[in-house]
């Protein structure tokens, strides 16, 4: 093996997220604590980091939705970052797909380690070399590998306090596998606190969800071995917020055109108390507080008042989830209200386009909000309509999700725990949308579009001149309409099989089948040498297809109406010829 290769450390950049480093691009200007804020509990995380005698090496925080958990997190990987002691920084986000999964932890968590110390990058470049296939293993396999046998040797060889040792994994919440919780869980007991001569100490920050909260109670494997805070018991963020609060109402008035923010009067102290009592601990509050007012359609002084007549009830006993959904219940109120004002022509559907969206960012297949509309059958834009008043809430942001794929703008939703509120009917009440209606109507919409689409689904071919530059565009779009129509029929018809059924034979009367015939044989046929493409990547065009057609047979009888036995010819005499034809190539 060529000893100056970094073939291994190519490949693990490969494997790596980006946008889950401290300091990445993708989480520019995240939040972290406020100047004289969280002073205590940043005092003991430090402490804890520091105090390489202590016995317990894993410090869990755990903390309601909104109660500061990832700022806190951005503030010590910072302060770490300051005194050389951060090793690396994991930050989950349920809305990336780079990371949102345990799949990339490790290799980022690497990677970081490596670039702190040359020769620990060599161990872990020939670790990879010797094993290219390493990032297909298990998590613990990869942890033993990449991180636990490299750093054992060069402790082994030096002084284990010249490395980085400070470890900080955020939002493990937000990873969208339960099991994947436990997994990273176990591995971090299994791997390093399990091998006393590693220096490394870990900072873990998430919700009490049931993984982590299984794992460290009493009997959990990592009861024994963690130094747990919790966070909303053990502090009171009340100063902490009103001193939030003050400066950045301060530095609000001083900015505003209105002469009554800008008075030394403003704002008044005990409408600030109240926010105060109002928030309940959970800064996040008082976070979205401050962006609602802050935004430059209204005043700051009304804007104020309003969000008092709002919280008007609250008392510093609500629970924390109430507590945030007045705030977001009448946001989102508001927001429908201005919409539907000026929409009076079209008669959108508010909430309904919103929660499609929503979809869109979190599901599968994610598209740019500027296609997504297209798919929606909305106008150019029709989104920055739509969250026009919600930008205390949602805003929008360009991302680059992986290596050769091209940039695009998405909505960013500023915390999971507003999704958690349009998703939870018993919260959301009248402005709840069951996903039902989602999956129908972005069904309902790419039906319209294919049945609209005249040219046979061929792969776009400019440089022929088969295709003009335009229609290779309109060729692009009916692809990402037809892979947005399987994921809504599938999830429409695990509660409404009539719909879908409804949905299908409008499908058939536009000759979709037809269509997708072309397109699906030109997969399979694109990709005969490729035996494990064909049995795993190109057979998912269709097989949404296969299950709908076994439940269509299931539930429903051939023979009654002649519009169904139309669909159901057609569905299975394609998906028949589609399975044959892989068939036959594969063997």
């Amino acid at each position: 093996m060529n000893s100056s290769s970094n073939d291994g450390w190519k490949l693990l950049l490969e494997n790596t997220a980006p946008n889950a480093l401290h300091d990445s691009r993708q989480r520019f200007d995240p939040p972290k604590c406020d100047e004289d804020t969280r002073v205590e509990v940043i005092d003991e995380i430090v402490n804890w980091i520091q105090d390489r005698d202590s016995p317990q090496r894993l410090l869990c925080m755990t903390g309601a939705a909104g109660a500061g958990k990832s700022a806190l997190q951005q503030t010590i990987a910072e302060t770490c970052e300051s005194n050389d002691t951060l090793g690396s920084a994991y930050f989950f986000s349920a809305s990336d797909s780079t990371r949102n999964t345990i799949t990339t932890v490790i290799p980022t968590i690497a990677y970081q380690l490596g670039l702190k110390n040359p020769v620990l990058k060599s161990m872990i470049n020939s670790a990879i070399e010797e094993d290219p296939l390493i990032f297909s293993k298990s998590l613990q396999v990869q942890t033993m590998a990449l991180i636990v046998k490299p750093v054992g040797r060069i402790c082994g060889r030096t002084d284990a306090s010249a490395l980085p040792h400070a470890i900080l994994i955020d939002g493990l919440d937000e990873c969208r596998n339960e099991g994947q919780q436990t997994e990273l869980l176990t591995v971090i007991k299994t791997c390093f606190l399990n091998n006393s001569n590693l220096p490394f100490r870990i900072f873990l920050a998430s919700r009490p969800e049931l993984a982590i909260r299984t794992e460290l109670e009493p009997g959990g494997c990592l009861h024994e071995k963690v130094y747990h805070i919790h966070l909303n018991d053990q502090y009171d963020a009340t100063d902490d917020i009103s001193r939030y609060l003050w400066r950045r109402l301060r530095d609000i008035g001083r900015r505003s055109r209105d002469p009554r923010a800008r008075s030394a009067e403003w704002p008044d102290s005990l409408i600030v108390e109240r926010i105060v009592t109002a928030a309940s601990g959970q800064f996040i509050f008082a976070a979205t507080v401050i962006k609602y007012i802050s935004e430059p359609r209204g005043s700051p002084v009304d804007r104020l008042e309003t969000v008092v007549t709002w919280t008007d009830w609250l008392t510093s006993k609500t629970k924390s989830f109430e507590v945030l959904d007045v705030i977001y219940a009448q946001v989102l109120s508001t927001a429908k209200s201005a919409y539907e004002a000026v929409d009076t022509n079209e008669k959108h559907d508010f909430l309904l386009l919103l929660n499609a969206h929503a979809a869109n960012v979190y599901g599968p297949d994610t598209v740019s909000v500027d296609v997504f509309d297209r798919v929606l059958g909305l106008g150019n834009k029709t989104h920055e309509l739509l969250i026009s008043d919600l930008h205390s809430l949602v805003t929008t942001k360009v991302t680059k999700p992986g290596e050769g794929e091209n940039s695009q703008t998405k909505l960013h939703f500023y915390h999971k725990s507003f999704l958690d509120f349009m998703d939870a009917e018993e919260r959301a009440k009248d402005l709840y949308v069951n996903p039902e209606r989602v999956h129908a109507h972005v069904a309902a919409c790419c039906v319209k579009h294919i049945r609209d689409y005249s040219s046979r689904f061929v792969p776009p071919s400019t440089d022929s001149g088969y295709l003009s530059k335009e229609n290779a565009d309109d060729h692009e779009f009916i692809l990402i309409a037809y892979k947005k129509l399987k994921r809504a029929l599938e999830g429409l018809a695990r509660t409404n099989l009539e719909a879908t059924k409804q949905l299908l034979m409008e499908l058939t009367r536009g000759r979709g089948w037809e269509k997708f015939d072309h397109w699906i044989l030109h997969q399979l046929r694109s990709r005969k040498d490729n035996k494990w493409g064909l049995a795993f990547g190109v057979s998912e065009e269709f097989e949404p297809f296969s299950r709908l057609l076994d439940q269509l047979e299931d539930n429903f009888e051939t023979g009654q109406d002649p519009e169904f036995d139309s669909l159901f010819l057609n569905m299975k005499t394609y998906v028949d010829k589609w399975v044959d034809e892989m068939r036959d190539l594969v063997v």
